[in-house]
């Protein structure tokens, strides 16, 4: 069912998901992936959850990790789809915090990881080394995510 989600959806660029798919995939992630399959993990990324114990019932990672959607409006991806380079520019953020861009694959799993001054307000992430598919980036500091979405990369 994951799949099928997958191909009508983020397959062919369509990253908005249905009620109905969110549900299900919400559904298809709150499994044990050891029982349920490696499905568990694409349901996961596809709908933006994050878990910490796979094998327990308290599954839902419960860190000091928010998201602040003032900040996020701040930021700015671009292009999307991208090829080899993805710009990120920050409009208003200025902080002295050690700052962490985070790609992950359609599966969960991390691909790409780059540190960066929170005082910059342009940085470039190469995308040379990395595969043509749907990613899910996050820029975040130790506490905060900063920023959190889809990214489609084109090769």
């Amino acid at each position: 069912m994951m799949n099928e989600i997958y191909l009508r959806t983020w397959a062919i660029g369509e990253l908005v998901l249905s009620n109905a798919d969110s549900t299900t995939l919400l559904n298809i992630a709150m499994q044990n992936p050891l029982i349920a399959g490696e499905g568990v993990y694409g349901a996961r990324v596809m709908i933006g959850l994050q878990f910490d114990n796979y094998a327990s019932n308290e599954r839902v990672n419960n860190n000091q990790t928010t998201i602040i959607p003032e900040l996020d409006k701040t930021v700015k991806i671009f292009p999307n789809p991208a090829k080899e380079e993805l710009s990120v520019e920050f409009s208003t953020l200025n902080t002295d915090k050690v700052l962490t861009f985070e790609l992950y694959n359609a599966m969960g799993v991390l691909v790409y990881k780059q540190l960066f001054n929170g005082n910059d307000y342009l940085f470039k992430v190469s995308l040379n080394k990395i595969t043509g598919g749907c990613y899910t980036y996050k820029i975040k500091d130790q506490t905060t995510i900063i920023a959190k979405d889809k990214l489609v990369i084109i090769k």
